[in-house]
């Protein structure tokens, strides 16, 4: 889950932890990350949710998510997305503007479910209400007509 665990997203998180799944949530606020964590760490075990602060300072904060989930868990085949956007804007160094970039979730995702390499493929849910989206290639999920 990236983004904020409240409502919606809060709901979809803890249906998914009820069911047996695993799973780390990334919000940029560290203090609502680990409140949230101590509550279902309560509720479903301290081995099942994990929390990571996301850095938007950094280009890596959003893909350093993701790894993290392969490294904790060994794959990744469900991404949830409540942030604003889907894309976020990273600020770098004023030193070097080229290095500024926008890191996409869904693409993200494709990079670290999509078949193409190497992994089950998955599902992105994006649960916000932007206008500014962007598109993605369809992710391949087993059993699912695309």
């Amino acid at each position: 889950v990236v983004g904020s665990p409240r409502g919606f997203t809060r709901s979809v998180l803890e249906a998914l932890l009820k069911r047996g799944s695993k799973g780390i949530f990334a919000c940029p606020d560290k203090n609502v990350g680990a409140i949230e964590l101590k509550r279902l760490s309560a509720l479903y075990g301290p081995h099942q949710v994990h929390f990571s602060v996301v850095d938007n300072t950094s280009s890596f904060g959003l893909e350093a998510v993701f790894s993290k989930v392969l490294d904790t868990f060994g794959e990744i085949s469900f991404v949830v997305n409540s942030t604003i956007m889907d894309s976020v804007e990273i600020k770098k160094k004023q030193e070097n503007p080229k290095d500024n970039e926008k890191s996409n979730i869904g693409f993200l995702a494709l990079k670290y479910m999509g078949k193409q390499n190497g992994f089950q493929g998955g599902t992105l849910l994006n649960v916000n209400n932007s206008e500014d989206q962007t598109t993605c290639p369809p992710l391949h999920t087993p059993g699912l007509a695309t």
